[in-house]
């Protein structure tokens, strides 16, 4: 039997990006002026661009999220996009996410990457599953 479709693997993560006023030297305050909350993580990302484009191709979202509100959000994007998500695993560990910082048309990333460690030990457990 020949399966189709894409599956998209490794760390699912929630973003939260802070637009600032300016960057801040250290020591020094600024001021948020926005906050946006999104996915994260290549497979995410990959995923729900795919499914913004089609709805033709089977997709699949594999991945270990924490049994918390960002793996509880990020579950919901999922569904919302009709991506099969029988390949994510909830762990207690808490969901890893990213504090992004934004100002001058520049970045700066802050990571804490949780339950996404865990995936080097997932993947022989789906990869002989019927899908």
């Amino acid at each position: 039997m020949t399966k189709k479709g894409i599956i998209g693997a490794g760390n699912w993560l929630v973003d939260t990006v802070k637009t600032l006023d300016r960057f801040p030297k250290e020591g020094e305050l600024c001021n948020i002026k926005s906050i946006e909350v999104g996915g994260g993580g290549g497979p995410c990302n990959v995923l729900f661009d795919l499914a913004a484009m089609t709805d033709q191709i089977p997709l699949y979202a594999a991945g270990v999220i924490g049994n918390d509100s960002n793996g509880d959000y990020l579950m919901n994007e999922i569904s919302k996009r009709n991506i099969d998500a029988r390949y994510m695993f909830k762990s207690d560990v808490p969901t890893s996410f990213t504090d992004v910082m934004s100002a001058d048309g520049k970045r700066t990333f802050f990571l804490l990457q949780r339950p996404s460690i865990l995936w080097p030990r997932i993947p022989q457990r789906i990869c002989w599953q019927e899908a």
